[in-house]
């Protein structure tokens, strides 16, 4: 959930960021109260790609206040169902050379021009730890 304050307010306390590796995609989700339960709608994608390498598998909200995702990089991410004409593999997944192991990226999806500084509570003193909760980033 997006708990910090760089990206614009709707974005506050309610979007979730969902990665898609096979579409290659992260999501966003609103959720919305609905009586004493809730709704997720989708009303758009944070990131989508068109480069069929790309697999975000992970995207989060970070001390900076911008999201970071990981990025598998790998032209094959699901290990079933096999192809015809493939071997199954260690971990039952097909073998094939289109599997990169090596490889991956991290993006810092940035929201905006004003530079981010991630808070540091490094060498902090317990007044200081304390007077942090006040923070409306909630990381």
């Amino acid at each position: 959930m997006y708990t910090a304050r760089r990206y614009p307010r709707q974005y506050w306390n309610r979007n979730f960021f969902v990665t898609g590796c096979t579409g290659h995609l992260v999501g966003t989700f609103l959720l919305k109260p609905e009586g004493t339960d809730f709704q997720a709608t989708s009303p758009c994608n944070l990131l989508a790609s068109d480069d069929h390498w790309s697999a975000p598998i992970m995207a989060e909200v970070c001390p900076d206040g911008q999201v970071w995702m990981i990025d598998w990089y790998n032209y094959i991410v699901q290990h079933n169902p096999t192809p015809a004409g493939y071997k199954i593999g260690k971990g039952n997944a097909y073998v094939s050379r289109l599997r990169d192991k090596k490889h991956g990226r991290i993006y810092r999806i940035v929201y905006g021009k004003e530079p981010s500084q991630p808070m540091s509570l490094a060498g902090a003193s317990g007044l200081e730890l304390v007077d942090a909760l006040k923070s409306d980033n909630m990381f």
